[in-house]
């Protein structure tokens, strides 16, 4: 019986090793880099079935659509809907970031990238780098948007989308390629609501003072063999060194096996090399917050920001002849305090000014105010018990008093 029951123990089945290895893309439809293309989708078929909920976030493409891009899957198919009119002789790049995933264990085909031309051939200039904070010198934690326009005004982010775009890496390395000779301005933004403007206050932004002039003659007379060595510099306006220390690994299963990856370099090396740093505008508008008298002696106006020009003010309905207050400097410079040294004025017990500052309009744009402010002072009302302590007081002045004029009398 004994002997029966251990042939019977129940035990789990062991499986074979875990599956790490990313999806596989099989084909394509067009084949990737394809010429003269017109079609209205790309579809991507993979070796294994791959998950969906992320692409929608992830799935941009260079140059930007006006209408977000739509996808479907039918079995282990990635079909990419072109409902957008593809402009003429143009190199357009899909960029799926980390979206790629497997469906069981969600292992993530890194930065896959399809791409096609409407025209005769594949534009290969690119702008590379890093993009990181000002303040603080690290990476933005949310995604932050490059931007390139053709377009040299200042105002282009805030009026139209960009002409290319990408998305750095969450280490602030980013890469635009399959560019056309032009010059160019670049920004970074931390697009928020994805609509590749600069139209919400509380987003970053970061742009190069100067302009990014891409033409193949940079590349002409480079023996590129030489490029990827440490210290070699990209020619007329890299700001670091291809030797640099940050990691720029980028996979692309299509050229690679699944253990290697490639560097930027790698997939630009006609790439014009940045840096950029973000920061947020000071878009909080100023205005006077309060202004009060706690101290008969003392005048104070509170502003919700730091105020970055003067204020200053004249006395409105009373006469201050001289220097007759003086100014507490205020660290912060959102408060202003005023101490008044002339007695005729403080005694006073209500006190109107006029005081001279800036405040911004609804476009923030700064301008002139002047207003008329009423200083009040009440003496603070005394409790019972110092009422009756005064009171005390008072009589017993009453009382020397009588005593001192009766014996000078006697």
């Amino acid at each position: 019986m004994l002997y029966l029951w251990n042939c019977a123990k129940t035990g789990s089945i062991e499986g074979g090793p875990r599956d790490t290895t990313p999806p596989v893309v099989l084909k394509t439809k067009p084949l990737k880099g394809v010429l003269n293309y017109t079609g209205k989708s790309v579809e991507i078929t993979f070796d294994e079935y791959i998950r969906t909920d992320e692409i929608s976030e992830e799935l941009y493409i260079s140059p930007p659509f006006k209408e977000r891009i739509e996808t479907t899957m039918k079995g282990k198919t990635l079909v990419v809907r072109l409902e957008d009119t593809l402009y003429e002789n143009t190199t357009y790049t899909l960029r799926f970031g980390q979206s790629i995933k497997d469906l069981n264990e969600g292992n993530v085909l890194n930065n896959y990238e399809f791409i096609f031309s409407t025209g005769s051939f594949i534009d290969s200039l690119a702008v590379s780098g890093m993009v990181i904070q000002a303040i603080d010198l690290e990476p933005v934690e949310e995604k932050v948007s490059i931007l390139l326009y053709s377009n040299l005004s200042d105002s282009a982010p805030y009026l139209e989308v960009p002409e290319y775009m990408t998305v750095a890496t969450p280490e602030g390395a980013f890469l635009v390629n399959n560019i056309r000779p032009a010059t160019y301005r670049i920004f970074a933004l931390q697009d928020q609501n994805r609509n590749l403007k600069y139209d919400v206050p509380e987003e970053q932004i970061g742009f190069l003072d100067s302009l990014i002039v891409l033409s193949p003659d940079l590349f002409e007379f480079i023996d590129t063999s030489t490029l990827a060595e440490p210290g070699a510099f990209l020619p007329d306006s890299s700001l670091f060194t291809l030797g640099d220390s940050v990691d720029f690994s980028m996979d692309d299963s299509l050229l690679l096996a699944a253990d290697d990856s490639l560097t930027l370099f790698d997939l630009a090396r006609y790439s014009v090399m940045v840096d950029l740093f973000t920061f947020r505008e000071d878009n909080e508008p100023q205005y006077l917050v309060d202004n009060k008298r706690e101290d008969r002696r003392k005048l104070s106006l509170q502003f919700n920001r730091e105020v970055m020009d003067t204020v200053s003010f004249e006395p409105y309905g009373f006469t201050a002849t001289g220097d007759w207050f003086i100014n507490e400097p205020h660290i912060m410079r959102d408060t202003f305090v005023y101490w008044i040294t002339d007695s005729l004025v403080y005694q006073r017990d209500s006190l109107q000014l006029i005081a001279h500052y800036s405040v911004t309009d609804s476009l923030l744009n700064y301008e002139s105010m002047d207003d008329t402010l009423r200083f009040n002072y009440r003496e603070p009302a005394r409790s019972g018990r110092r009422r009756e302590r005064d009171a005390e007081e008072e009589e017993e002045k009453i009382s020397l008093s009588f005593n001192i004029n009766n014996n000078t009398s006697f």
